[in-house]
């Protein structure tokens, strides 16, 4: 999904998968809230691929991620925003499982994209949930994040920024879920 201006998309039902290594939906835009993709129902699949999600976000686009919607990434990531990119999840569910040891958090947020976490379930089963990074601004009100792996449930890298204001933190390293 690309373009200059007044780009929208919804999902609301169906499944779309990959198994390459080439993200499941890719968002793009030339400028600030020229692309916008709305996620409220349906399934992405993404297998194979390590570097990679199921929803790549790049340059200007703004993904809202909710409702009923699931994300399940097998040697993938859910989410990787960078760039003036923006993803809310105010539902739904992302599960990955992935064990390359770079690449193995549910939603990555990096290189000056934002992320709002107000609902839903986001796990991580061999990494961290979230994870900020190189500029990347978090914030956290709500939903469920949990890590596996030995991983905090939200990592910050790079000069990121996290805000946690509410939401349930589960995390499998020795330092806890932060």
């Amino acid at each position: 999904l690309r373009g200059d201006a007044n780009v929208e998309a919804k999902m609301t039902a169906g499944t779309l998968k990959t198994t390459s290594n080439s993200p499941t939906i890719y968002v793009s835009g030339s400028k600030a809230e020229a692309v916008r993709m709305e996620i409220t129902g349906g399934e992405l699949i993404a297998q194979g691929g390590m570097t990679t999600a199921a929803i790549v976000g790049y340059n200007y686009g703004d993904v809202v991620f909710g409702g009923s919607a699931a994300i399940t990434a097998t040697e993938a990531q859910g989410a990787t925003m960078r760039g003036n990119t923006s993803l809310r999840v105010a539902g739904g569910s992302i599960t990955v499982s992935n064990s390359h040891s770079g690449r193995s958090a549910a939603v990555v947020v990096d290189a000056n994209a934002k992320g709002e976490i107000t609902g839903g379930s986001i796990t991580g089963v061999n990494g961290a949930a979230v994870q900020a990074e190189e500029n990347g601004n978090v914030n956290i009100s709500g939903g469920t994040l949990t890590s596996g792996g030995n991983k905090a449930a939200v990592v910050a890298l790079d000069a990121a920024q996290v805000s946690i204001a509410g939401g349930t933190l589960t995390g499998t390293a020795a330092a806890g879920a932060i």
